[in-house]
């Protein structure tokens, strides 16, 4: 299988369920609720697009494959350790969920750009910051700031 489409109907998939193919795209239910442990390691993905329905993004749900820009929307309040590892063509990760609870360097390999937005109100400027380095490596760049 190169290309999956799974029906609107699916809230969930079980764990490991299309580990291990040759995936080169997937278009995820808009309901889908969580991404299980492993669900789509070890493919050929590009991209994806994580459903704004999403909660939780299960441990090396996404490992191994060949994405590189990965947006996260806001209702996703876990990402499981693994998630995004051993994707090294990753070179921009869209963010805009809550930052506290997520811990990077445990998700994504080291130097991956970050775009992270915070919401404060209706305005928006961008800004060059370096908050949130880490021992690893990690930096917040381009942070929107929506006033």
């Amino acid at each position: 299988i190169k290309n999956l489409i799974i029906p609107d109907t699916v809230k969930h998939i079980n764990k490991n369920a299309f580990d291990d193919n040759e995936l080169e795209s997937v278009r995820l239910p808009n309901n889908l609720k969580k991404i299980s442990r492993g669900v789509f390691q070890n493919n050929n993905l590009i991209s994806v697009n994580i459903p704004i329905n999403v909660e939780e993004i299960g441990q090396s749900a996404f490992k191994n494959n060949k994405l590189t820009n990965i947006t996260i929307p806001e209702n996703v309040k876990n990402i499981r350790k693994n998630a995004f590892k051993e994707n090294p063509d990753i070179s921009k990760i869209n963010f805009s969920g809550n930052y506290d609870n997520i811990k990077f360097e445990e998700i994504f390999d080291e130097g991956v750009l970050l775009n992270y937005a915070m919401s404060f109100g209706k305005a928006y400027r961008e800004e060059q910051s370096s908050m949130g380095e880490s021992k690893k490596g990690w930096k917040i760049i381009n942070i929107l700031l929506i006033n």
